[in-house]
């Protein structure tokens, strides 16, 4: 039997894949499935589809200030007015990041560089990009085949292969993590390679910075991810049961999960 994805009154949406938070507490979600649903402070949940097309799967929610964009199979659409406005980007996009006063969707054919609805694809890269993150100097790119990094300053390349697409992207005293297709944990060595963490039975999905904060999002539940002397350590957050995104508003965390729905807990520093 098909599960009920839509939610009823007092209860929360199942199969979360996503999920954003705004400052005035409004929370949207995207499920599995296609659907997407939006509840303002203490209301009740409400379909927020209007615009997407028909088949729309949301592969992430990205919120950049209080612009609200959804990376999707059909693209990269932007949340205006309670309706989902179409942009530039029309190929399939898997995330969604700003930095240096630019914004960059990375999809099925490269990265494109835009703001707000009017988008253009650049010649950074040609191949399908996963995830794009910004230190400093330095541009790294998740894909198929591993970890690219690109150099703004010098213009050089590097590529790092790693035997399983990396998916997400992060930084964290230095050292770039990633996650990969099969759910592993990847991390730099330090000596022009990458190498996996060993973390048995455990399928990580993304890791996600909020703040200062560094989290694992896992089907075992959330971690916080730290460093000790060099070494990747995980603390739970909240486990038993698969965490697939996580928002931060002020001191409280806020998890989508694929079976209990949106929950919260008190972040402890």
């Amino acid at each position: 039997m098909k599960p009920n994805l839509v939610p009823t009154e007092n209860s929360f949406p199942t199969l979360c894949s996503s999920i954003v938070v705004y400052k005035d507490s409004t929370q949207i979600v995207s499920v599995l499935g296609g659907d997407v649903f939006l509840r303002r402070a203490a209301g009740d949940w409400q379909k927020a589809t209007a615009g997407l097309p028909h088949q729309t799967f949301v592969n992430r929610l990205k919120l950049d200030g209080d612009r609200l964009f959804a990376c999707t199979n059909k693209g990269l659409f932007l949340f205006d007015r309670d309706t989902w406005r179409s942009t530039d980007v029309n190929v399939p996009c898997y995330t969604y990041t700003s930095a240096h006063g630019y914004c960059f969707a990375a999809t099925e054919y490269g990265i494109w560089c835009g703001a707000a609805r009017t988008w253009a694809k650049t010649d950074i890269s040609d191949q399908t990009v996963y995830d794009v993150m910004f230190c400093s100097q330095f541009i790294f790119f998740g894909h198929p085949h591993g970890i690219s990094m690109y150099d703004r300053y010098t213009d050089q390349w590097a590529h790092f292969a790693v035997e399983h697409g990396v998916t997400s992207l992060a930084m964290k005293c230095g050292i770039v993590l990633g996650t990969t297709s099969r759910g592993e944990l990847v991390q730099s060595d330090g000596h022009g390679g990458f190498q996996t963490v060993g973390l048995k039975h455990m399928f990580i999905y993304s890791l996600i910075r909020k703040g200062i904060a560094l989290f694992a999002c896992t089907d075992r539940g959330l971690f916080q991810i730290r460093l000790f002397q060099g070494r990747v350590t995980l603390f739970s957050i909240q486990v038993g049961y698969p965490v697939t995104d996580v928002d931060l508003i002020e001191d409280e965390i806020v998890m989508a999960t694929l079976f209990q729905g949106i929950q919260s807990k008190k972040m402890i520093y």
